[in-house]
């Protein structure tokens, strides 16, 4: 049996895991419009599975991995994109079953077989959808980028760092006060990451989710100093992204996110 340390191991295999389908799942949402909400729904289930397995870390006295298993987002259609959102729920599936042979503790018995029931749900709705595509005129946007398209891919890639920091800083912080009001913001930066991202597969071009470089904080004081520096730097770099967008509704929805991104700074 897994003592705490290969328990760990475990748990940073499943959040890699985990934050993968996240990330493929928002993807292939915006890929395939006809079926976004469904696809959306289930990426925020994975997130949700993504913040337990990293609380799960924090308990066993470790620190959560950033690290994320590859994506599949190239799509040839939309087949081939649910066929390896399906593939990944079915070894998401084996992997959970393989991690409660392994370990004794209760509570990651229960997480481990908590998490996997949601997974079996999620194939099936997969296949469902695969089925569904199978027997239409579903199709996958193509990749056309217009110029707006690499402004807003670049806020994805900001957003997507705010979000990997906040989630991370959240699972290590102590007071839950503060733990719950980063997990809020990183729900908040997801939102303006998913309203670039839609814009960006819209207008032809592909979500940039280069795993960023985060730096190694020393105490809470130092993760909230860099944020507030963040929220700071981020109201300058809307503006200079709403000013070259040409797509009124896309720079509608960015100078949304920027107030939001001034209120932060209240915030923090």
């Amino acid at each position: 049996m897994a003592d705490a340390k290969q328990a760990v191991e475990l748990l940073q295999k499943d959040i890699a895991q985990e934050h993968q389908a996240t990330v493929q799942y928002l993807i292939h949402a915006w890929l395939i419009p006809s079926i976004s909400d469904e696809i959306e729904g289930i990426a925020r289930e994975e997130m949700r599975h993504w913040e337990w397995l990293s609380m799960a870390v924090v308990a066993l006295g470790g620190q959560p991995t950033l690290a994320r298993d590859p994506l599949v987002i190239e799509p040839e259609s939309a087949e081939v994109l649910l066929t390896a959102d399906a593939e990944a729920e079915r070894l998401a599936i084996d992997s959970y079953e393989a991690d409660m042979e392994q370990v004794e503790s209760p509570d990651l018995q229960h997480l481990f077989r908590r998490i996997q029931a949601d997974e079996r749900v999620h194939r099936g709705l997969f296949l469902a959808m695969l089925d569904e595509v199978r027997h239409s005129e579903t199709v996958v946007r193509p990749a056309d980028p217009a110029p707006d398209a690499e402004q807003l891919n670049r806020v994805v890639a900001d957003e997507y760092r705010a979000v990997l920091a906040y989630l991370y800083q959240a699972f290590c912080f102590p007071e839950d006060e503060v733990r719950h009001f980063l997990i809020e913001r990183a729900v908040e930066e997801m939102k303006h990451l998913a309203w670039a991202g839609e814009h960006v597969v819209a207008l032809g071009g592909r979500p940039d989710f280069t795993l960023p470089q985060l730096p190694q904080w020393q105490d809470g004081i130092a993760m909230l100093r860099w944020d507030l520096e963040h929220e700071r730097s981020a109201d300058a770099f809307y503006g200079e992204i709403i000013a070259a967008l040409r797509n009124e509704q896309a720079r509608s929805e960015m100078e949304r996110a920027r107030s939001q991104e001034r209120f932060h700074i209240y915030e923090f």
